[in-house]
């Protein structure tokens, strides 16, 4: 202590600077060495014996988005002393970057077409430090993904990431709250690309939160777009796109996560939505099926409300949604009638993937809470649909790599629904073959890990062996709930939680597993 206060007199130089390592394993951080980080054990600790204790899962991993009161970006600290803040060689931010413009664009928006990627962000990109940067990020993490090669991500991608959040801190002038809302949609897709889903969440829930402030655009209308009144302000315009987009994440967090909460509904969005009116285009039809899901997934987490906000009965809440979907069918239909020559193959591939979403939804809602589960064996037309339409999504040519990957809902919650809830043998394991051979990421979900899932649940249910048709399945061997507790794509791991009701009169059943892919 001495030689502290007096300034560490008895030294005859300056220590030389070496910058700790932070990614090494967690014996070499305690002994203070420098690891050599081989996996799963280091070499340091194998030759002296020592055990290794293995690497933190999270190390390196960037600040996360936490818009909080007045001020949107209090609280962030990028973690620059993780990679290197000198900034890569110029070669590699262009190339990264042009294949965010040239196949991360035409892989994130799925079926569809998404003017917030193709013209909103490739602009503010130009205009904005804070979205160059995280579209450099996604842009060379999504090659990694294309490629794999090498096994791990390029640290440059976080060194963006930490970057763009630098800006969002420290702009040279005030930011609009639209490119706020920007750096949050496209770092939620790269941490879902990471496959780290709760830091995805958390931009999800700082965007969905900056929307709904009071100066922010109100509710989505739902009427055909030609009787909306027309925003001249160039940052409403963006703002009422992210809207729905963020309607759309919202749908997506809500169908993977069980203790997500629903924020993107209106009071009474069924007299709004006016399923009667006649659809216009496949973005508005689109639009609508979007309000009605978040509509399906709040009934089955048993929070609706009627129009006076009061608790609803919700055997009639459910047939009001029930009908606002088959009005929302027949209009789709009606308007593909109409218009199905001058549509192009993407076009039909989004119609098909609306088709299986409405599906989806319909089973979903069609088996109220806390039934038994028997009752999805009477479905099996709707899950042969299901499986029948995802077979023509995954085989459409979307680019020519091996791995695909979108940040919206396609075909794979529709084919794990299939896979989990319906008992017929043959059907389920072809969505099971589906999910297994396509090789896809829509946001959150994965085709592998939901294929684990998947193959777990039918050597569950199916232990007897003797299983020919959706009846010699009993009620008491039926997985009831299944979700992912925290899972990394990264590690290609999480435990499964299961929940099962042995006897009517029964406690629930909670199990527990870990789970490889």
């Amino acid at each position: 202590m001495s030689c502290i206060l007096k300034k560490d007199t008895w030294r005859t130089r300056p220590r030389a600077f070496k910058p700790k390592v932070r990614t090494g394993c967690k014996t070499c951080k305690i002994r203070r060495i420098k690891c050599d980080e081989h996996k799963p054990a280091c070499v340091k600790c194998r030759s002296t014996g020592r055990q290794c204790d293995g690497y933190d899962e999270n190390t390196g991993r960037p600040s996360i988005i936490q818009p909080q009161d007045r001020c949107h970006l209090q609280g962030l600290s990028p973690q620059g002393n993780l990679y290197p803040m000198r900034a890569p060689p110029q070669h590699w931010d262009r190339s990264a970057l042009q294949f965010f413009q040239i196949r991360t664009i035409a892989n994130l928006s799925g079926y569809f077409r998404s003017e917030l990627w193709e013209r909103y962000v490739l602009q503010l990109s130009v205009l904005e430090p804070s979205v160059f940067h995280a579209t450099v990020a996604l842009g060379s993490l999504h090659r990694w993904y294309v490629y794999g090669k090498p096994p791990n991500p390029d640290p440059s991608a976080f060194h963006h990431y930490n970057k763009a959040i630098h800006h969002l801190l420290r702009p040279m002038n005030a930011l609009a709250k639209s490119v706020v809302l920007v750096v949050c949609y496209v770092l939620s897709a790269f941490e879902a690309l990471c496959g780290d889903y709760n830091a995805s969440f958390q931009h999800v829930c700082s965007g969905i939160r900056l929307l709904r402030e009071p100066n922010t655009i109100g509710y989505r209308n739902y009427l055909p777009r030609t009787t909306r009144t027309q925003h001249s302000h160039h940052d409403d315009e963006i703002e009422e796109i992210l809207l729905i987009h963020f309607s759309r994440l919202d749908l997506q967090a809500s169908s993977f996560h069980p203790a997500w909460t629903i924020s993107m509904t209106e009071p009474d969005p069924i007299s709004r939505i006016h399923s009667e009116v006649p659809i216009s285009s496949l973005e508005e039809a689109r639009e609508r099926l979007t309000a009605l899901l978040l509509q399906v997934m709040d009934y089955k987490r048993g929070r609706e409300k009627d129009a006076n906000h009061q608790a609803a009965d919700s055997d009639i809440w459910r047939i009001r949604i029930g009908q606002s979907l088959s009005q929302w069918w027949d209009a789709m239909e009606a308007w593909l009638l109409q218009e199905h020559n001058s549509l192009s193959s993407k076009e039909h591939n989004g119609i098909t993937c609306l088709r299986i979403l409405y599906l989806t939804g319909y089973i979903l809602l069609t088996v109220p809470r806390g039934a038994e589960e028997i009752l999805y064996d009477n479905l099996r037309d709707e899950f042969s649909k299901i499986v029948e339409y995802a077979s023509v999504l995954a085989l459409a040519p979307e680019d020519d790599s091996e791995h695909s990957c979108s940040h919206e809902l396609g075909i794979l919650p529709g084919l794990y629904l299939t896979g989990t809830k319906c008992r017929d043998p043959t059907l389920r394991r072809r969505a099971l073959a589906l999910l297994t051979s396509c090789r896809r990421r829509e946001g959150v979900w994965d085709s592998e890990s939901a294929a684990k899932v998947v193959s777990r649940i039918i050597s569950i249910e199916e232990k007897s062996g003797k299983v020919h048709s959706c009846r010699d399945v009993v009620e008491g061997s039926r997985v009831r709930d299944t979700w992912l507790l925290k899972p990394s794509n990264m590690g290609r791991h999480a435990p499964l939680v299961l929940t099962r009701r042995s006897r009517p009169d029964a406690a629930l059943e909670i199990i527990e597993e870990q789970i490889q892919w």
